[in-house]
Formats: C-alpha cells, structure tokens, sequence
C-alpha cells in the first residue's frame, strides 16, 4: 500500500494512492548477520549491534551483566548453510557473534538489547532471526516487548526449532571431535531453553518473532560448571519497491521525469542506511526506479525529489506498507500550472470634481492613480498618494506628514476634500496668508 506523507515544493504534487501489493520479487534474497562490539568491565557492559546489510533492518545497543562477553570472529564457530538457521539467512563462517556467560560466579546474567526502531516482520524468506548457540550446561528465558513496548506472548516469540551446528559436514573446527546429536528443550510454558546439563557443543534453538520487536531479554542461567552461550542475529529481504515519477504540465499528457533522486527514509523520516551509507537511486529514462533487497515492514517513506539534489525542488514523499510484500505503484506524479500573466504597467484616469464657492461654480479636473502592481503601494484614503525620495513607490500622506510632504515641495495627487485640505495645510506650512 502507497500513502501520500507530506508534499512541499513550489509545484503541486500528487501521489497515485492506488492500494496495491505484488508478489514478492523473483530476485534472490539479499542476507546477513549483524555485527557487535562491547566495551565495560567487571559485571557492566554496554555495545551496540551494527546491522547486517539487508535495507531497512534497525541497530541496537546493548546492556549486559554478563562477564567479560566477547564477539569472536566466526572463523572457528559458526551456523553451516546446511543448519536449519543457515537455510535461510546463510551461512554465518567468518562472521562475528557476541558469547556471554554468568555474571559474577554463577550467578544468573541478564542481557537485553534495545533496537533502535522496531525489528521487520516475516513475509515469506524475508524477514529476520536469531539463535541461542551452545546450550547443553545451561539454560535461557527469552522475552521482549513489542513495537508499543508491550511484553509478547510466548508464541510471538516465533520458535522455530532445535539443531545442533556440529552435526553437519564439514564440521566447524571448533566443535568437539566425534558425533554431535545434543539438542536443547524448548518450554513454552516458560519461554526458557534448556539443554541436558553436560558440556557437549553445538547444541542450539532458533527463532524467527511474528511482530516487530522493540527490545528482547536473554536471562542465561548455568545448570553446571561455567558455560558460555553465543547468540547470532541474522536478516533476509526479498521485497522491492518501484514505481513512476512523471510530470503533467497545463493538463497536457503526462511525461516521464528521469534523474530524479529516490530516497528511502523510515517512519521517522530518516534516511535508511546501510552500511553507514543512505540507499538512495536515480529515476531512470523512463521515470521509472526500484528498490530491492527489503525486508518486511509497514512504515517505510519513499521521497522523490525533482531538484538536482535531494531536497531540492518539488518534492513528494510517499509512505508504503510492506508488511504484507513488496509494493510497484509507489508513483508521483507532479502537476504544474503555468501561472497567468499579470500587467505591471501604471495607469492613468482623469474625472472631474464640482465645488461650490459663493458666487461661482468652479469644474476642477482630478487625477487618480493607479499604481504599478510591482510597487509597494499602501492607500489609506481616496487619492492619497506621494512619491517620496526613499522609495520607488507611493505612501500615504495623511496628518502633520501631509504638512511635510506640503512644504518639502513634493508633488501630491489629490482628489475631492483631500484637495481643501492640502491647500488649507499648504497655506499654514509656508508664509502667513494674505487677506
């Protein structure tokens, strides 16, 4: 679904607001895992989660208890393409996990990461995920609150299933030699992932959540001796989004408008970015563009910009709905209105005014004026007008200012009372009359 978000520009725009989703994009899913890095000591750390390089998945910070957590590399340890993880987001070799462990002594460490927008939802292969990893001697309680930071229900937590990352071929190097067939127990009833108490390796649990997640809480609890549990966060997007940018001038039939900038922002209005860099492109010949790689999300903003930057020129910025797949009618289409020409030329009109003097009537010609419309002109009463030195353009004269103006020698352009009256001043603003 397309929705018009906000217009600004000095030509109008309008977007096509045709609600409309297509199938998901033919193209195979762009996929990665998120990286960590901590910093802290003791018993408190803090980090943050960078992330993987899949359009519109958010980072997170992190704050944990946990002793000493370290992010290894992923060259010894990882989840194989073959793993039950790796069949959807790939295989994580040579990629960086974060291990965390008890906090001091055996006590139970909790550790919660807070995104910093809310995660994407699952549409078919896209979406995200994420998997506890070496749980056999230990325990985790899962739980996380949602978009509204509201507490989910177990089942939202998406629980997916249990593997063991060492049971496939080839074996990653550190897993211990021999047959690795130990699996972790998922209970619903408590949201917590158990393993069998004795120090085997591989054995995991993943999960895929089926509502935007705001933060989530992992509470790790040892069952015996000192373990360590890992945990990989990994995405994948398949969806795309496209449309047409073209230009109606006067009504006349549309044209198309290349080389406009195509922005994708969050719902915040900020741009997305991957990798540290803002995913932008470029209407092509056609007016056409698209995005492709999404994952799953229901507030994503498409601004299209007509000027030779972003944020130049007309401007329309378009809000769209994947939470149910990808969107090709993401269209603007920008209207211009040639407007009218306007005279900026002054004229002149003559009428005549009759005063009545004792003895006589007098016919007096008056001269009106009307300004040039590209001239600051104010009128405060009929006929009123001064040039004056300062400016181009006439003010009123009224009061002791007409007395001003009066002496000064300035021409006045007068008509009906405002005559006698200027006459009257003119008289007291120079020589005594003579009667």
């Amino acid at each position: 679904m397309v929705i018009m978000r906000g217009v600004t520009g000095c030509v109008a725009a309008a977007v096509l607001l045709v609600a409309g989703v297509s199938a998901a994009s033919a193209q195979a899913p762009v996929t990665g895992y998120g990286s960590w890095a901590v910093t802290g000591d003791g018993a408190a750390w803090t980090g943050t989660f960078t992330p993987p390089a899949v359009t519109g998945f958010p980072g997170a910070s992190l704050a944990t208890n946990s002793l000493t957590p370290s992010t290894p590399t992923g060259s010894t340890t990882w989840l194989g393409p073959t793993t039950a993880f790796g069949a959807v987001f790939g295989s994580s070799q040579d990629l960086p996990y974060i291990q965390l462990r008890t906090t001091t002594g055996t006590t139970t460490s909790t550790t919660t990461i807070s995104f910093d927008a809310p995660t994407p939802g699952q549409v078919g292969g896209s979406g995200w995920g994420f998997t506890l990893g070496d749980i056999d001697a230990d325990q985790v309680t899962v739980s996380a609150t949602d978009a509204d930071g509201v507490p989910v229900t177990t089942a939202q937590l998406g629980w997916q299933g249990a593997f063991n990352y060492c049971a496939v071929s080839p074996k990653p190097s550190g897993c211990p030699s021999g047959e690795s067939t130990d699996v972790p127990t998922w209970d619903p009833d408590t949201a917590t992932l158990t393993g069998n108490v004795l120090d085997t390796g591989g054995g995991s649990g993943w999960f895929r959540p089926t509502v935007p997640l705001l933060s989530l809480t992992l509470v790790f609890t040892p069952l015996s001796g000192l373990p360590t549990f890992q945990l990989w966060m990994a995405a994948a997007g398949d969806l795309s989004v496209s449309g047409t940018a073209t230009l109606q001038i006067d009504g006349g039939t549309p044209t198309p408008v290349a080389g406009a900038i195509v922005e994708l922002l969050d719902a915040a209005g900020e741009p997305i970015t991957v990798g540290g860099v803002p995913v932008t492109t470029v209407t092509d010949a056609d007016g056409t563009y698209r995005f492709d790689g999404l994952v799953p999300s229901p507030e994503l903003n498409v601004r299209i910009s007509t000027g030779p930057a972003a944020g130049e020129g007309d401007v329309v910025t378009i809000g769209v709905d994947l939470a149910d797949g990808s969107v090709d009618n993401a269209d603007a289409d920008f209207q211009q209105i040639t407007p009218p020409t306007t005279s900026t030329t002054s004229t002149t009109s003559t009428t005549s005014t009759t005063s009545t003097v004792p003895g006589s009537t007098t016919t007096t010609p008056t001269t009106s004026v009307v300004p040039d419309p590209a001239v600051p002109t104010t009128v405060v009463g009929p006929g009123v007008l001064a040039p004056t030195a300062r400016t181009a353009g006439l003010l009123p004269v009224t009061g002791a200012a007409l007395t001003t103006v009066v002496a000064a020698g300035l021409p006045l352009v007068l008509t009906g009372s405002a005559l006698v009256a200027a006459a009257g001043r003119r008289r007291s603003a120079g020589s005594p009359s003579q009667d």
